[in-house]
Protein backbone atom coordinates (compact mmCIF):
# COMPACT_ATOMS: atom_id res chain seq x y z
CA UNK A 1 0.00 0.00 0.00
CA UNK A 2 2.80 2.42 0.91
CA UNK A 3 4.58 1.65 -2.39
CA UNK A 4 1.37 2.42 -4.33
CA UNK A 5 1.09 5.80 -2.60
CA UNK A 6 4.72 6.66 -3.41
CA UNK A 7 4.21 5.57 -7.03
CA UNK A 8 1.07 7.75 -7.28
CA UNK A 9 2.95 10.77 -5.87
CA UNK A 10 5.80 10.25 -8.33
CA UNK A 11 3.36 10.01 -11.25
CA UNK A 12 1.64 13.24 -10.22
CA UNK A 13 4.99 15.03 -9.99
CA UNK A 14 5.96 13.85 -13.49
CA UNK A 15 2.61 14.95 -14.94
CA UNK A 16 3.02 18.40 -13.37
CA UNK A 17 6.34 19.21 -15.09
CA UNK A 18 6.19 22.03 -17.66
CA UNK A 19 7.12 25.63 -18.31
CA UNK A 20 5.55 28.33 -16.18
CA UNK A 21 3.60 31.24 -17.66
CA UNK A 22 1.03 33.61 -16.25
CA UNK A 23 -2.59 33.52 -17.35
CA UNK A 24 -4.03 35.47 -20.26
CA UNK A 25 -2.56 38.90 -20.89
CA UNK A 26 -5.41 41.33 -21.23
CA UNK A 27 -3.33 44.46 -20.63
CA UNK A 28 -2.32 45.84 -24.01
CA UNK A 29 0.85 47.41 -22.60
CA UNK A 30 2.54 44.20 -21.41
CA UNK A 31 5.09 41.70 -22.72
CA UNK A 32 3.70 40.72 -26.13
CA UNK A 33 4.07 43.89 -28.21
CA UNK A 34 3.39 42.37 -31.61
CA UNK A 35 6.92 43.00 -32.85
CA UNK A 36 10.28 41.27 -32.88
CA UNK A 37 12.94 42.48 -30.47
CA UNK A 38 15.85 41.60 -32.79
CA UNK A 39 18.04 41.11 -29.73
CA UNK A 40 16.86 44.30 -27.99
CA UNK A 41 14.85 43.64 -24.85
CA UNK A 42 13.85 47.32 -24.51
CA UNK A 43 15.07 47.38 -20.92
CA UNK A 44 13.13 44.35 -19.71
CA UNK A 45 13.92 40.68 -19.32
CA UNK A 46 12.20 37.76 -20.95
CA UNK A 47 13.44 35.37 -18.29
CA UNK A 48 10.75 33.09 -16.99
CA UNK A 49 8.90 32.96 -20.30
CA UNK A 50 9.44 29.23 -20.53
CA UNK A 51 11.78 26.50 -21.71
CA UNK A 52 14.25 26.98 -18.88
CA UNK A 53 14.21 23.17 -18.73
CA UNK A 54 15.75 23.16 -22.22
CA UNK A 55 18.52 25.65 -21.51
CA UNK A 56 21.27 23.12 -22.25
CA UNK A 57 20.73 23.23 -26.01
CA UNK A 58 19.98 25.77 -28.68
CA UNK A 59 17.32 23.92 -30.63
CA UNK A 60 14.92 21.04 -30.24
CA UNK A 61 16.63 18.55 -32.53
CA UNK A 62 15.76 15.10 -31.27
CA UNK A 63 13.45 16.60 -28.66
CA UNK A 64 9.97 15.67 -29.79
CA UNK A 65 7.26 15.89 -27.18
CA UNK A 66 6.39 12.20 -27.07
CA UNK A 67 5.48 11.59 -30.70
CA UNK A 68 8.95 10.40 -31.71
CA UNK A 69 9.54 13.28 -34.16
CA UNK A 70 11.54 16.40 -33.48
CA UNK A 71 9.40 19.53 -33.53
CA UNK A 72 10.70 22.83 -34.79
CA UNK A 73 10.41 25.54 -32.18
CA UNK A 74 9.83 29.21 -32.98
CA UNK A 75 11.22 32.51 -31.69
CA UNK A 76 8.45 32.70 -29.05
CA UNK A 77 9.33 29.22 -27.70
CA UNK A 78 6.27 27.68 -29.34
CA UNK A 79 5.70 25.09 -32.05
CA UNK A 80 6.17 26.09 -35.70
CA UNK A 81 3.27 25.39 -38.09
CA UNK A 82 3.99 25.77 -41.80
CA UNK A 83 1.03 27.32 -43.59
CA UNK A 84 -0.20 26.94 -47.17
CA UNK A 85 0.23 29.07 -49.17
CA UNK A 86 3.73 29.69 -47.85
CA UNK A 87 3.64 33.49 -47.37
CA UNK A 88 3.33 33.19 -43.57
CA UNK A 89 4.28 30.78 -40.78
CA UNK A 90 2.32 30.16 -37.59
CA UNK A 91 3.66 29.46 -34.12
CA UNK A 92 1.48 28.17 -31.28
CA UNK A 93 2.10 27.91 -27.57
CA UNK A 94 0.21 26.46 -24.58
CA UNK A 95 1.02 27.45 -21.00
CA UNK A 96 1.16 25.42 -17.78
CA UNK A 97 -1.54 26.08 -15.21
CA UNK A 98 -4.17 27.50 -17.56
CA UNK A 99 -5.92 26.94 -20.89
CA UNK A 100 -4.32 29.85 -22.75
CA UNK A 101 -3.33 29.16 -26.35
CA UNK A 102 -1.36 31.83 -28.20
CA UNK A 103 -0.71 31.93 -31.92
CA UNK A 104 2.03 34.14 -33.32
CA UNK A 105 1.99 35.25 -36.96
CA UNK A 106 5.46 35.07 -38.51
CA UNK A 107 6.86 35.89 -41.93
CA UNK A 108 8.84 33.36 -44.03
CA UNK A 109 12.00 34.18 -42.06
CA UNK A 110 10.11 33.42 -38.82
CA UNK A 111 10.05 37.01 -37.58
CA UNK A 112 6.89 38.35 -35.93
CA UNK A 113 4.72 40.31 -38.33
CA UNK A 114 1.72 42.39 -37.29
CA UNK A 115 -1.34 41.77 -39.46
CA UNK A 116 -4.99 42.70 -39.51
CA UNK A 117 -6.15 39.12 -39.55
CA UNK A 118 -8.57 36.54 -38.25
CA UNK A 119 -7.07 33.52 -36.52
CA UNK A 120 -9.07 30.38 -35.83
CA UNK A 121 -8.34 26.82 -34.78
CA UNK A 122 -10.61 24.09 -36.13
CA UNK A 123 -10.86 20.72 -34.33
CA UNK A 124 -10.26 17.69 -36.54
CA UNK A 125 -11.84 15.11 -34.21
CA UNK A 126 -14.65 15.02 -31.68
CA UNK A 127 -18.33 15.88 -31.73
CA UNK A 128 -17.98 19.46 -32.90
CA UNK A 129 -15.88 20.98 -35.64
CA UNK A 130 -16.87 24.54 -34.76
CA UNK A 131 -13.82 26.81 -34.99
CA UNK A 132 -12.31 28.53 -31.99
CA UNK A 133 -11.72 32.19 -32.91
CA UNK A 134 -8.71 33.76 -31.20
CA UNK A 135 -8.59 37.40 -30.15
CA UNK A 136 -5.82 39.80 -31.16
CA UNK A 137 -3.52 40.98 -28.37
CA UNK A 138 -1.72 44.29 -28.10
CA UNK A 139 -2.95 45.66 -31.41
CA UNK A 140 -1.32 48.85 -32.62
CA UNK A 141 -3.16 52.02 -33.59
CA UNK A 142 -3.69 50.48 -37.02
CA UNK A 143 -5.44 47.45 -35.47
CA UNK A 144 -2.62 45.09 -36.45
CA UNK A 145 -1.00 42.52 -34.17
CA UNK A 146 1.25 39.48 -34.43
CA UNK A 147 -0.25 37.75 -31.37
CA UNK A 148 -3.66 36.10 -31.04
CA UNK A 149 -4.91 34.23 -27.98
CA UNK A 150 -7.82 32.39 -26.43
CA UNK A 151 -8.28 31.03 -22.92
CA UNK A 152 -10.65 28.08 -23.39
CA UNK A 153 -10.59 24.63 -21.74
CA UNK A 154 -12.16 22.94 -24.78
CA UNK A 155 -9.55 24.45 -27.12
CA UNK A 156 -6.80 23.28 -24.78
CA UNK A 157 -8.10 19.69 -25.07
CA UNK A 158 -8.66 19.95 -28.84
CA UNK A 159 -5.01 21.01 -29.36
CA UNK A 160 -3.91 17.57 -28.08
CA UNK A 161 -6.21 15.75 -30.53
CA UNK A 162 -5.04 17.49 -33.70
CA UNK A 163 -6.40 20.72 -35.19
CA UNK A 164 -6.18 22.93 -38.26
CA UNK A 165 -4.77 26.44 -37.81
CA UNK A 166 -6.37 29.01 -40.13
CA UNK A 167 -5.16 32.58 -40.50
CA UNK A 168 -7.08 34.94 -42.78
CA UNK A 169 -5.15 38.02 -43.96
CA UNK A 170 -6.47 40.44 -46.60
CA UNK A 171 -9.16 37.97 -47.70
CA UNK A 172 -6.65 35.12 -48.23
CA UNK A 173 -6.69 32.04 -45.97
CA UNK A 174 -3.50 30.32 -44.82
CA UNK A 175 -3.84 26.85 -43.29
CA UNK A 176 -1.58 24.44 -41.43
CA UNK A 177 -2.20 21.21 -39.61
CA UNK A 178 -1.21 20.77 -35.96
CA UNK A 179 -0.99 16.99 -35.51
CA UNK A 180 -2.18 15.09 -32.41
CA UNK A 181 0.39 14.99 -29.61
CA UNK A 182 0.75 14.25 -25.93
CA UNK A 183 -0.32 17.08 -23.59
CA UNK A 184 2.49 19.41 -22.52
CA UNK A 185 2.93 23.08 -21.76
CA UNK A 186 5.38 25.86 -22.69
Amino acid sequence: MRFSFILLCAALCVMNVGCEQPAANTNTNQAHHGHDHDGDDHGHSHAGEGHEDHAGHDDHEGHGHGDGAAEEMGPNKGHIVYLEPKDFVGEWRHYKGNSVIRVYVLDKEKKSVAVDGKVSIVPQTGKTRDPFVLQGEDAGDDGKTAVYMLDDDKLSVAMNLGVMLKIEIDGKTYEGKIPPHKPHHH
